[in-house]
């Protein structure tokens, strides 16, 4: 994170450089720093500046992406290896439950949080790191950009974070409720899946085909609804 952070700042402050030196190279060429590094690079004209500064503007875009890709790789594979471990847990806790609970409970609510629901689980994890990092981007991009002018980028920042919480506090009760759709139809599905496929003698010889499907159509529809949502 802290690298990917760093490279984007760097990122943000090449493109003033690459679009000076492109439309105004004289203007640049006159910076006494220019000037300076320019001599000991052995430049003498502002037209010599641009392929340089281009090279060095295409290696930090370069660089920023391949960081950027590697954070996302770092992020996805956490999650999942997290995943992993949490499914693995679940299923061996389910595994040694004393005979009566086996018994007792549905087993289709057990294969659904063992597959389904740790799926989800790791969805979240995979969006909290991703929250994690953007956030940690964002505050050093701000402190970057506050350097410059931070009347504008307070101003900014403030427009933007009160529009993303008004966002979130309009849409918190939506997403509860379809959170609670998805984790009850899944169970429905694998529920309908289980009964369906498990007791297939008696669907054959009953004709009870239609009753399942309608059961799987009902259930899938209104989780992809929700999951679209």
């Amino acid at each position: 994170m802290l690298a990917s952070a760093f490279s984007e700042v760097v990122s943000l402050g090449a493109v003033l450089p690459f679009i000076g030196v492109l439309t105004a190279p004289d203007r640049v060429f006159n910076k006494p720093v220019v000037r300076e590094l320019a001599g000991t690079m052995g430049i003498t004209s502002p037209n010599q500046l641009v392929f340089p500064l281009v090279l060095v503007f295409v290696l930090v875009a370069l660089a920023t992406g391949a960081l950027r890709l590697l954070l996302l790789w770092a992020n996805t594979r956490l999650s999942e290896v997290i995943g992993s471990d949490l499914s693995s847990e679940a299923y061996k806790r389910t595994l040694y439950q004393p005979y009566k609970i086996h018994v007792a409970r549905n087993s289709s609510e057990v294969i659904s949080g063992i597959l389904g629901k740790i799926g989800m689980a790791t969805d979240v994890l995979y969006s909290l790191l991703v929250s994690a990092s953007s956030t940690f981007l964002l505050v050093v991009l701000i402190l970057a950009l506050m350097a410059i002018d931070p009347v504008a980028v307070s101003m900014v920042s403030a427009v933007f974070g009160l529009s993303y919480g008004g966002i979130s506090w309009f849409c918190r009760r939506k997403l509860k409720v379809n959170s609670q759709r998805i984790a009850r139809e899944s169970t429905q599905q694998v529920k309908a899946l289980h009964e369906g496929l498990g007791g297939i003698r008696d669907v054959l010889i009953n004709g009870s085909h239609p009753i399942f499907c309608d059961i799987y159509r009902k259930a899938d529809t209104s989780f992809r609804r929700a999951k679209a949502s």
